[in-house]
């Protein structure tokens, strides 16, 4: 959901891979070009040469950063590792002010995730997630996390999938909640 007028590169090897570009730091195409902004990430792939025998082991970074009237940062790690039915993935990032889709702001904002999944049948899977935000480091009352239970069933790969999740919200500024979401994914 996040636009930038650029040029971007992305490999993918058997050891590592990548996603690395330049782009304009505008995202409603109002100037010309107010300023730049970089986006990279490579992922590391050191079980890459043992053909899935011992899982799929992904260690990786990346930093968003750029300038629209002050300069901004992303930098996030990611983990992940998959052996047969069972996987699991977590990220980290922490930001000095960012460039997404809810504009230009200075909060110095950090974020961790981490979800558990298992293939149940090649076309059922459950999942477990916790979600942790903080809106803004630098404030007392801005860290929100949730806490979700769910359901995929792959009508045709993750082309295709129907999801059912339960989700329990807990915030410093709002109300705790709980939703049950019902949701599609179509990839041509």
């Amino acid at each position: 959901s996040i636009r930038g007028m650029g040029i971007r590169t992305i490999g993918n090897y058997k050891y590592a891979d990548y996603n690395i570009g330049v782009t304009s730091s505008d995202r409603k195409y109002n100037d010309f070009f107010p300023g730049i902004e970089f986006n990279g990430w490579v992922n590391f792939k050191p079980l890459g040469n043992t053909d899935g025998r011992y899982g799929v082991l992904k260690v990786g970074g990346g930093l968003n950063a750029g300038r629209k009237d002050f300069s901004y940062n992303v930098i996030g790690a990611y983990i992940s590792y998959k052996f047969r039915k069972f996987a699991i993935e977590s990220e980290y990032a922490i930001s000095n002010g960012s460039n997404g889709n809810t504009g230009l702001t200075r909060n110095k904002a950090q974020g961790v995730y981490t979800t558990l999944s298992y293939n149940l049948t090649k076309k059922l899977q459950v999942l477990a997630r916790y979600d942790l935000f903080d809106a803004d480091r630098t404030c007392s009352g801005k860290k929100s996390s949730e806490y979700t239970a769910g359901i995929n069933y792959f009508i045709k790969g993750s082309a295709l999938k129907i999801m059912l999740n339960f989700t329990h919200r807990k915030s410093d500024y709002e109300k705790s909640s709980n939703r049950i979401m019902l949701g599609t994914q179509f990839i041509l």
